[in-house]
């Protein structure tokens, strides 16, 4: 009996902890202070997680994405892989200040620019889509270099009536090349998890290898 009245308080109390912060969660994304930030999207985080529909401060969320707080990054990333196939015109808003991210002398804000981008869930954002990958794909850093392979798998499944066959094959041959010879056996299995039809894609890269 204890048992039951301590779980029932401990729901009351996350209930009323959810239902506070959903309260203020307006307050907390338009504060200065990246902490109030940092607890407002956590609060976002929360309610998902909990099957409530957050979608109405998705635009607030959205011009989050430009943050120089790397904790702030990370929680908007998530928010948007949420959002971003049910809002696609807001999604847009946040493209600009991902491909300047995609340029960043600080690999994390690369990768994060990058992964975030893959994860836009709309056909609309394809072609910018495309040309992230191709441009990242020789990335100085390794991090950034694997996010960019990886998003070649998301851009495969995504998109199957695309016939880029010969364009992603040559971007596996470059990864490859680009990687030492300590990270190559890794590297091999990043790409070989890239693709449904292994055979075709490795064919066009390398069949006409001797």
């Amino acid at each position: 009996m204890e048992m039951a009245v301590e779980i029932f308080q401990n729901l009351k109390t996350v209930t009323q902890t959810l239902f506070k912060k959903t309260e203020e969660i307006q307050e907390l994304l338009c504060s200065k202070n990246p902490y109030d930030i940092r607890d407002g999207l956590s609060a976002i985080f929360e309610n998902i997680g909990h099957g409530k529909d957050f979608s109405f401060y998705y635009q607030k969320v959205v011009n989050l994405v430009a943050s120089s707080d790397l904790e702030i990054k990370r929680l908007v990333g998530v928010i948007i892989s949420e959002y971003s196939h049910k809002c696609p015109d807001i999604s847009l808003l946040c493209v600009s200040a991902l491909q300047r991210g995609i340029l960043n002398k600080n690999h994390l804000v690369r990768a994060f620019s990058l992964r975030v981008l893959l994860h836009l869930d709309s056909e609309m954002f394809y072609e910018i889509q495309h040309q992230a990958v191709v441009s990242t794909i020789t990335n100085s850093s390794s991090y950034v270099r694997r996010i960019s392979c990886l998003g070649i798998s998301t851009l495969v499944r995504t998109n199957p009536d695309r016939d880029d066959i010969h364009t992603w094959s040559e971007m596996l041959r470059l990864f490859l090349d680009s990687e030492s010879h300590v990270k190559f056996g890794m590297s091999l299995d990043r790409v070989w998890d890239c693709v449904d039809d292994y055979s075709m894609l490795f064919f066009a890269a390398f069949g006409s290898t001797s």
